[in-house]
């Protein structure tokens, strides 16, 4: 962390759940009743330490065997500085979310295409 800090570079590290929480799925009463819940930081591979020694955690999360299959859900579980960057974790059940283009050939976020033009729009109402 201090190299890479001190260097001005960034690592990202992909991890998998592990075995239990692969098999969680959401309850009866929830939308998405008997498919796999996104990961929470303790449950990857590693599990808390790596939430602790992180600097920033996502979790990136697709019902894929759901009708919103063409839908990608992005969870940020952790962002240590909080002040600087003005960046929060998101709740629980509202992730930020994205919308595959049809052909798959790009992403929108509210209806604005995320590859092409729009993106300037995008930032400027953030």
């Amino acid at each position: 962390r201090l190299f890479a800090k001190q260097n001005k570079v960034s690592l990202y590290l992909n991890c998998h759940g592990v075995t239990e929480a692969s098999r969680k799925v959401h309850p009866s009463s929830h939308p998405y009743a008997g498919h796999p819940m996104p990961l929470q930081g303790s449950q990857v591979e590693g599990g808390v330490k790596m939430i602790n020694r992180s600097d920033q955690m996502y979790c990136v999360h697709r019902y894929v065997h759901h009708d919103d299959w063409m839908y990608t859900d992005l969870h940020v579980l952790k962002v240590k500085e909080i002040e600087s960057y003005g960046a929060r974790p998101t709740p629980l059940d509202e992730p930020i979310r994205v919308k595959m283009q049809k052909n798959n050939v790009g992403f929108e976020f509210c209806g604005k295409d995320l590859m092409g033009k729009e993106i300037e729009e995008i930032k400027m109402e953030i």
